[in-house]
This record gives C-alpha cells, sequence and structure tokens, in this order.
C-alpha cells in the first residue's frame, strides 16, 4: 500500500481522513480469500442483513409456453454484525516533514496491524469478546478428526463439505503445520514428497487434494480449517486513513490512525470442517 503525504500542500488536497479500497490495500485479509463479501459498511453502521434461499422448493420441468408455477422457496436473511479494528500511533514533526518515507510506511505498519488482528479474529475471536466470533468458535462446524501421516482428513474433509451441498474452497493453517505437511516423505530415506511443492515450471503449489491451502501465522498451531467460503458471509468497509497534529500540538508531533470494520456470519456451518492437529 503506497500513501503519500502532502503537509505543504493545499487543505483540500491534504484530507484528515483518507479512505483507501481494502481489498487492493489488504488482499490477503481472510475475509477476502475465504468469505463471500455481500456488502459494504461504511460510518457506523453496525450490520447489514443479506437474504439467502433456505430451500428452493419444488422446482421440476416445464413445457414451453407454461406458466412457471410458483416453487414455494423458503427464503431467509443472515445477519452479519461486524466491529471496527484499530491501530493507532504518532511520530514527531520534524521526522514526518523530512521528506523521507517515514509516514508512508508507518501507515502501512499499521494497516496490515489491523489485518493481521481481523484475521486472528476471523479464526479464533471467542463469542464473548468483542467483534464477531471466530470460525473455530462457532457451534455445529464438523469435526474432520485428528490430522496424521496419510493425509486422509483432507480428503474426508472435502467429501463432508461437498456431502452438505458446498465446495472446499480453501484449507486454512499455520506456517508451522504446513511445514509439517510439505516435508512428509512417500517412504523412509525416500526424497520424495507426499505433497507436490511445485508445477512443472517450478512455481510453488501449495495445495491439497486439488484445494488451495492459505498458510498465515494468525492460524492456531492445533487446528486446520477446511471451508467452503460461499457459506461464510462477510462485510467490509474501506480503510479509513486518519492524520492530525491537535492532539499532540504540545509536544510537536503528528497521530496517525488507521481503522476498519469487517465482521462474517455463516450459512452452514457444517460446510466448515476443523481437523485437529498435534503440534
Amino acid at each position: 500500500m503506497a500513501i503519500n503525504t502532502t503537509p505543504n500542500s493545499p487543505r483540500a488536497l491534504s484530507p484528515d481522513v483518507t479512505y483507501i479500497a481494502a481489498a487492493d490495500t489488504i488482499p490477503d485479509a481472510l475475509v477476502y480469500q475465504a468469505a463471500t463479501v455481500a456488502g459494504a459498511i461504511e460510518g457506523d453502521a453496525p450490520s447489514i442483513r443479506v437474504p439467502f434461499v433456505k430451500d428452493a422448493g419444488t422446482v421440476g420441468f416445464v413445457a414451453e409456453g407454461d406458466l412457471i408455477p410458483d416453487s414455494g422457496p423458503d427464503l431467509d436473511e443472515i445477519l452479519v454484525q461486524t466491529g471496527k479494528v484499530a491501530a493507532f500511533a504518532s511520530i514527531s514533526n520534524e521526522m514526518r516533514n523530512n521528506g523521507s518515507a517515514t509516514s508512508s510506511l508507518l501507515s502501512n505498519g499499521l494497516a496490515i496491524a489491523v489485518q493481521k488482528k481481523a484475521d486472528a479474529a476471523f479464526l479464533s475471536n471467542a463469542a464473548a469478546n468483542p467483534g464477531p466470533t471466530g470460525l473455530l468458535q462457532l457451534t455445529g462446524i464438523s469435526d474432520g478428526g485428528m490430522l496424521d501421516a496419510d493425509l486422509d482428513v483432507f480428503t474426508d474433509a472435502i467429501a463432508t463439505i461437498e456431502t452438505q451441498g458446498g465446495r472446499a474452497s480453501q484449507f486454512i493453517m499455520h506456517p508451522a503445520t504446513w511445514a509439517a505437511i510439505a516435508k512428509l516423505k512417500v517412504t523412509t530415506g525416500s526424497a520424495q514428497t507426499v505433497v507436490n511443492l511445485s508445477s512443472p515450471e517450478g512455481a510453488p503449489i501449495r495445495s491439497l487434494g486439488g484445494v488451495p491451502v492459505i498458510v498465515t501465522p494468525q492460524a492456531p498451531t492445533t487446528a486446520i480449517l477446511g471451508v467452503d467460503r460461499t457459506t461464510i458471509i462477510a462485510a467490509a468497509s474501506r480503510l479509513a486513513l486518519a492524520i492530525s497534529d491537535q492532539p499532540l500540538f504540545q509536544s510537536d508531533s503528528t497521530a496517525i490512525r488507521v481503522t476498519w470494520r469487517t465482521g462474517w456470519n455463516v450459512l452452514d456451518p457444517k460446510r466448515i470442517v476443523k481437523i485437529t492437529v498435534t503440534p
């Protein structure tokens, strides 16, 4: 993310608050990789309502020219509650105005910190904490068993999601977990890995059973999640970057604040599979 500060420009060209497309700035955030973003949250709006078809009712063939009967679908809606993730820092005005990229680097760092907190919450946020409940904390998700050397749990997880009418879109795990899987060998003493780690062109591959693997240090070392991203409905605002010298006037410094509102909910928790890992 490149953010340019313009301390000597006219006021209209250096606003106190700048809004930035989060999907472009932090595209690796889990809500963009492993969920379906159904709406944008702006200002202090705490939630959005997303309609969905719970049961399509009676669907069948219709002869040409005949009236299409009402299928009698069961319609419902899901409420996506959101929370605000925020980071704050200050720098001296000498540092800010010295012509270096200090202010931009600090803003970038705060945006990344906000993403990391949101990613950790997406996976593990307890229901009692502020913000939406993390996927691993939801009741009703499918138990995928214990990870072992034959990796059959991933085949079973894919089948579990498909049995529930979904499609496995990602496995999410900690880097140490992926490293342990990637180092598994076909036989003792062999250099051949169980998992294919590169394409014929030599590009690195991270997938299991044809399902992409997302590796993030925000994932716990004790669990892997297999998800169908279409069952995870999310909302996200733009990133808001605010810069002000007012609260730190006496210290001749500038405050920088980054905020992002995001949240998620799940249509069918059975299309999320938890695989237990022994670290």
